[in-house]
């Protein structure tokens, strides 16, 4: 009876503390990242698969190709993330596929793009070049340790004609890589925060802010009336704030920690005459801002005192046309080795 009284006792003190070790194996330094070495060995594996799967696809010169071989990297992205603890793994060395962690671990976010113009439909009949499309694809995994929760983001932002003023859902999504994340709590609610890119098109990129919050029924939404975006003299609260302007502008729009502000850069025309027409804003090297107070993000009329002759840099090129063009460097230095040989 007393050796019974042990093992209850015993048993019940494993379970008081099953949450506490969890969270323990998760920062545990003597695994790597929570996993074993094996664990981690096996992820690193298959990760370095994907990576060449996904860089395939990138310097492939049509559409259709390339969209075959985006086919075949989400359903074995997919059944890696089947596997248990396969949250623990950061997913940072898929060139092209951004990975990121909520600040509180509640999920991670993977984003990407596909280029949707070939390079022959660029360019028109008349000798000017015709706006290119994307596709951005992304999907959200929840922390869960032993079954697969994962939440598929379909882009559909082509097809909205207010995107700053709509609310979202995973169904519904403002296609973006994103490349930060923070979180703010207000009235006991999360707010997360994302920063994401936007190829857009031939002439214009755009950066975007965007708020991501977890219902408690475990379904998102994408958007909330929290950003005072001031233009033309007029302040509005914003679902989202989106920075367009003219393509390879170099602009910032990102949190900087040790202000604890949002920073971006301010854009003007060009020209008096481009006003209205965002492919030709460029930074005039002074800075904007949005700080949060009291659950939505107020707007900073003037951050810096100086005005910047370089713009802060977070990262102005498609991680994937990054890829891209380094293989097709490649392609071109072993075709010129072939010929030269040839020679």
């Amino acid at each position: 009876m007393l050796n019974m009284c042990k093992n209850l006792c015993f048993i019940l003190s494993i379970l008081t503390l099953l949450p506490f070790l969890t969270t323990l194996a998760q920062d545990n330094p003597a695994t790597i990242g929570g996993l074993t070495p094996e664990e981690h060995a096996f992820f690193k594996q298959q990760e370095d698969s994907l990576n060449l799967l996904f860089t395939m696809a990138a310097v492939q010169d049509y559409k259709v190709t390339r969209l075959q071989k985006n086919n075949e990297f989400i359903p074995k992205l997919v059944d890696l993330l089947k596997k248990p603890n396969s949250f623990l793994y950061p997913f940072e060395n898929i060139e092209g596929v951004s990975a990121l962690y909520a600040p509180d671990k509640a999920f991670k976010i993977f984003t990407w793009v596909v280029p949707l113009s070939d390079e022959s439909e660029l360019m028109g009949e008349d000798g000017k070049r015709r706006q290119a499309k994307y596709k951005f694809y992304g999907a959200i995994q929840f922390n869960d340790l032993e079954e697969l929760k994962l939440m598929p983001l379909v882009d559909k932002s082509d097809e909205m004609t207010s995107p700053e003023d709509s609310v979202l859902t995973n169904d519904n999504w403002y296609g973006v890589i994103y490349y930060n994340i923070i979180l703010n709590e207000f009235q006991g609610n999360k707010y997360y925060t994302l920063f994401g890119w936007d190829a857009n098109n031939t002439t214009s990129t755009k950066k975007v802010a965007d708020v991501l919050f977890v219902e408690p029924n475990g379904s998102i939404t994408f958007g909330e009336p929290m950003f005072e975006v001031v233009r033309d003299g007029q302040k509005n609260l914003k679902n989202r704030f989106i920075l367009e302007y003219k393509k390879n502008s170099g602009v910032t729009l990102n949190y900087q920690e040790d202000r604890q502000v949002i920073i971006y850069d301010y854009i003007q025309p060009e020209t008096p005459e481009a006003k209205g027409n965002y492919h030709l804003y460029i930074p005039d090297g002074t800075y904007e801002g949005f700080k949060f107070e009291q659950g939505y993000w107020k707007h900073q009329a003037k951050v810096y005192n100086e005005v910047s002759e370089k713009p802060l840099q977070v990262k102005e090129s498609s991680p994937y046309q990054a890829v891209s063009n380094k293989k097709k460097r490649k392609k071109r230095k072993k075709r010129k080795k072939r010929k030269n040989r040839q020679l």
